[in-house]
């Protein structure tokens, strides 16, 4: 039984929830049934949970669209803003899951990790704007003609003289904008302008300073402080390829797998295990899936972590196993499976195995045994380590 979330793969709603808690803060889901009677799922954004903040309700007390008791504290409803109603709906809270990270004890609304950060974003984002305008202005000059009086003469306008005849090139008169004064000796060899000017006088390139080298590490500090919010690297975040050493790179990693780890368990806490009790209890409600004492046990696996050496990690996961500081169950966790998962997979392909085995042995009057190893690749045995000879290469 599974159930519908506006068409909207499961994988796709969660993505969405973490994503929006990330940018936003919070982000509710209305557990509710579709026009089959089926569990279904509706995602409402922060922003239209909230109403009468302050004002109190039969006792209670509403702060950002949750109204709560005002001694015990307990959560009564929540108030959400439907489009087109001028008044919110109340939504008792067994049929609503609000999502959001707890940052303080007393917290009904969830606040974005960009909060700390937002004046850093916004001075980002107008520091490039303004970066972006001045290349555009500056490259819109190609040269400058420098004079020795170093006074704007008659004519000159913009940057340009205009308005006057200009000098003889190749024959003709130019009568349109130009860098040159109007009295400038121009003339044309092979396709290249060449122009006479004073001795004093000088035609500079207009060549653009900005943006500097100290500049990409100003917006890497300002960027670093916006990930420090995030509780993820700088590196990881903006992929620098330059992160030192695998050591170095592994510390990076690792400080990106606490972070993960926390976000995870906000989403199988709020989200994940609520929605799965919903849609089993729904499920034998209707009879649809038969009951178990045990029908609400379940554990959610968090994706595989991502690895830097895997032929170093997966040496190191071996030592671990055979010493007996892990288990075969951490191990597999890391990976992104369960133990149980692996183990019918590993029962699967053996039977497969054995029953292939018995059908050539039995073919071709083979041991059965002898043909499993040999195609598990169970059967080869490492040559021993002779001594080298001195003088003989290794």
């Amino acid at each position: 039984m599974q159930a519908t979330t506006d068409g909207k793969p499961w994988d796709v709603v969660q993505s969405i929830v973490i994503r929006w808690m990330l940018v936003h803060g919070d982000i509710g889901v209305l557990l509710t049934r579709d026009f089959q009677n089926k569990p279904s799922l509706q995602v409402v954004p922060g922003h239209r949970i909230g109403s009468f903040n302050g004002k109190e309700a039969k006792g209670n007390r509403i702060q950002g669209g949750v109204e709560f008791e005002e001694k015990g504290g307990r959560i009564m409803r929540y108030w959400i803003q439907e489009r087109g109603q001028k008044n919110p709906t109340a939504v008792k809270p067994q049929d609503f899951l609000l999502i959001y990270r707890d940052e303080y004890p007393a917290g009904y609304r969830g606040f974005s990790p960009l909060a700390s950060a937002v004046i850093d974003a916004l001075d980002e984002s107008e520091i490039l704007d303004l970066m972006k305008l001045t290349l555009r202005y500056q490259a819109s000059i190609p040269a400058v003609y420098m004079t020795s009086e170093g006074d704007v003469e008659e004519g000159y306008e913009g940057g340009v003289w205009s308005g006057v005849p200009g000098a003889a090139q190749s024959g003709k008169t130019i009568k349109s904008a130009s860098l040159l004064p109007p009295d400038t000796r121009v003339e044309t060899v092979r396709g290249i302008t060449v122009p006479y000017i004073k001795q004093e006088d000088r035609i500079e390139d207009f060549g653009s300073k900005r943006p500097n080298q100290t500049f990409q590490p100003f917006l890497e500090f300002i960027t670093g402080r916006i990930c420090v919010s995030m509780g993820m690297p700088y590196e990881l975040l903006m992929r620098n390829n330059d992160m030192g050493t695998g050591a170095g790179t592994r510390s990076i990693i690792r400080h990106a797998e606490d972070t993960f780890k926390a976000w995870s368990k906000v989403m199988i806490r709020k989200l994940c295990l609520p929605v799965y009790q919903y849609i089993l209890r729904r499920g034998i409600m209707r009879g649809d899936i038969p009951y178990s004492d045990d029908w609400f046990a379940v554990r959610f696996q968090s994706p595989s972590l991502p690895s830097v050496d895997v032929g170093r990690d997966s040496k190191s996961m071996l030592s671990e196993i055979a010493s007996g500081v892990k288990t075969r169950e951490e191990i597999h966790l890391t990976e992104g499976r369960t133990f149980e998962e692996v183990q019918v997979q590993r029962e699967k392909e053996e039977r497969a195995i054995w029953q292939s085995a018995h059908r050539i042995a039995a073919e071709f009057g083979l041991d059965p045994v002898a043909v499993r190893n040999s195609m598990a690749n169970t059967g080869i045995v490492e040559d021993e380590k002779k001594p080298v000879a001195s003088g003989q290469e290794t």
